[in-house]
């Protein structure tokens, strides 16, 4: 009898399967609000303008609007499409992100995705009074301190200035094993000890045999 003189081979690993992917695609904007100084874009008003830009755009939620930066231009000698004269105004530039996901909205690629956000952005006009009419009264349901219901104030419509798109692995994370409790544990390190012993125990009998 001759003990083996190397371990048996192990098959190999079979090939793990594609983690399940999403594409997040990231729009940003800009949009301007005239007579309204930045300093007047408290908590209130930022709740209400990413609630007002979510209801008119398919699919998007307040959630999904991000705003990114609020800051003061320049000043504008201007007037309003209802005729009404605005000089001498405060114009506020505010920057924000709307982050979806492609396949969560249904769209094919990410043009299309792009065109329908595009599109949405067209139906509306922004710079009409009531577009404003509604943002301020979403201010003082927001409880914003500086924009009321008699805030004279127009905007811009949106502008969109960048398009970003990144693949990432949706794989749910796997919970980590459970650490043993005491009795359990001594249960384990008892069983490893056992079975030290008996492979010592067949070391001895092969060398044994080899020897005769």
């Amino acid at each position: 009898f001759r003990a083996p003189t190397h371990a048996p081979s192990i098959a190999d690993a079979t090939a793990a399967p594609t983690a399940p992917t999403s594409t997040v695609v990231t729009f940003g904007l800009s949009q301007e609000l005239y007579n309204v100084s930045a300093s007047d874009i408290d908590a209130g008003a930022e709740a209400a303008f990413k609630d007002l830009t979510a209801a008119n755009l398919t699919g998007v939620v307040s959630g999904d609007v991000s705003i990114t930066g609020v800051s003061r231009r320049r000043l504008r000698r201007s007037s309003t499409g209802a005729g009404v004269s605005l000089q001498d105004i405060s114009s506020t530039t505010i920057s924000y992100e709307i982050i979806l996901v492609l396949e969560q909205l249904g769209y094919a690629s990410v043009q299309d995705l792009v065109d329908a956000v595009n599109a949405s952005l067209a139906e509306l006009d922004y710079t009409e009074e009531q577009y404003a009419a509604a943002f301020k009264k979403a201010c003082v349901l927001q409880g914003s301190l500086t924009i009321t219901e008699e805030t004279l104030l127009y905007f811009s419509k949106p502008s969109l200035n960048y398009v970003d798109e990144e693949v990432v692995n949706t794989e749910a994370p796997t919970l980590s094993p459970a650490v043993a409790d005491d009795d359990s544990s001594a249960a384990g390190q008892a069983h490893a000890g056992t079975g030290t012993f008996l492979w010592l125990l067949l070391a001895a009998a092969t060398a044994a045999l080899v020897a005769c």
